[in-house]
């Protein structure tokens, strides 16, 4: 980062990484902001992901961790607080026409779709299995499945630890709640790295899960 380079990367804590199905490099670090690198420039562009004055109150940290891409060529992020977003944009024109979609863009959205608040909208993680269903790995609320539908309207399943369970809370037995990162296999398993149980997988038509941990 240089102070007096508005080209340069916007902050030295790059927490994401991904070239997209385009060829474009995009950059995630912290305060919502995704970022272009023009290797042609060598000049990154800057994309905050919610304007100034809509974070929620209690955001004193909000990063874009997780950057993803889907079969369908769908452009996802995932942050710390503000939950799931959607970019958009023309490949011919990417600055100019770059938008997102915010799927918990405020309290009552949030509610909604996850019953509660805070710990839901902390995204670690994305994959996708073969039936083109994506998984998320939340911090402290355990993994959610996304369906995507024709109109690319999103619908929600929950698998958590918590005994309490919000609504649309699936009963199913998630040892841990915490997850930092995941992987889908050529056999459809899914496979999560945890805070504190190790490694938890679930084959995704079972849905049954299982850890590997050390004693």
């Amino acid at each position: 980062h240089q102070n007096n380079n508005p080209y340069s990367l916007y902050s030295n804590n790059v927490l994401s990484i991904l070239r997209d199905k385009n060829g474009v490099l995009w950059v995630g670090t912290d305060d919502k902001i995704l970022e272009r690198f023009d290797e042609s420039t060598e000049t990154f562009h800057q994309h905050r992901l919610l304007e100034q004055g809509h974070e929620h109150e209690y955001a004193s940290f909000d990063g874009v961790v997780t950057i993803f891409q889907d079969s369908r060529k769908m452009f996802w992020t995932g942050t710390t607080v503000d939950g799931l977003f959607r970019l958009l944009y023309n490949p011919a024109n990417i600055d100019s026409t770059v938008r997102f979609i915010h799927y918990c863009n405020d309290r009552d959205t949030a509610l909604n779709h996850f019953g509660h608040l805070a710990d839901h909208l902390i995204i670690h993680s994305m994959s996708e299995d073969t039936e083109r269903n994506l998984w998320i790995g939340h911090m402290g609320f355990g993994v959610s499945e996304v369906f995507v539908d024709s109109a690319n309207e999103l619908s929600f399943i929950f698998y958590t630890k918590d005994s309490t369970k919000p609504k649309n809370v699936s009963s199913f037995n998630l040892p841990i709640s915490s997850m930092w990162n995941s992987v889908v296999d050529n056999n459809n398993k899914l496979w999560f790295g945890s805070q504190g149980w190790g490694i938890v997988t679930t084959n995704t038509h079972l849905k049954k899960f299982q850890t590997y941990r050390h004693d």
